[in-house]
């Protein structure tokens, strides 16, 4: 019972491993549906770094999709999911490729695949854990208590 206990505090206690490249693939084409952009996301992303205006680095996947013939490139942060740079000038610097309502969508979508698979994994173990315990004091209280032999 008590191993079942920490076995699920140590799951939810465990930090949350970095996206992989295909999670941040996952994203970007989550992002872009989202924002209803019709888009094909290139399956193989770059590892890169981003630097904020506060000059904070952030590591990122460099995730590159076609939008009608142009080229965008979605950057997604590798702790979190979180899209933090999005390139979509228009060759030849004419405007950008997206809508300033697709551009807000994406930048405001909130996605993490890594995340989403432990919650549900750390609730499918608790579970587990609290079926256990149950089934394991409901065994205890049906348990025939002995008494002591008189002497």
């Amino acid at each position: 019972m008590v191993a079942a206990v920490a076995a699920v505090a140590w799951a939810w206690l465990a930090p949350t491993p970095e996206l992989e490249a295909g999670d941040a693939v996952e994203v970007a084409t989550a992002a872009l549906d989202a924002a209803g952009v019709d888009a094909r996301v290139d399956p193989d992303p770059a590892r890169g770094r981003y630097t904020t205006s506060a000059g904070e680095d952030v590591d990122v996947w460099k995730v590159l999709a076609e939008v009608d013939g142009a080229r965008i490139s979605l950057w997604v942060a590798v702790d979190d999911g979180l899209p933090v740079l999005l390139d979509d000038r228009a060759s030849g610097g004419d405007g950008q490729v997206l809508p300033d309502a697709a551009v807000r969508a994406i930048s405001e979508h909130r996605a993490n695949p890594v995340r989403d698979r432990r919650v549900t994994r750390n609730l499918l173990g608790t579970l587990a854990a609290v079926l256990l315990v149950v089934v394991a004091v409901q065994a205890a209280a049906r348990a025939p208590r002995r008494r002591p032999r008189p002497t």
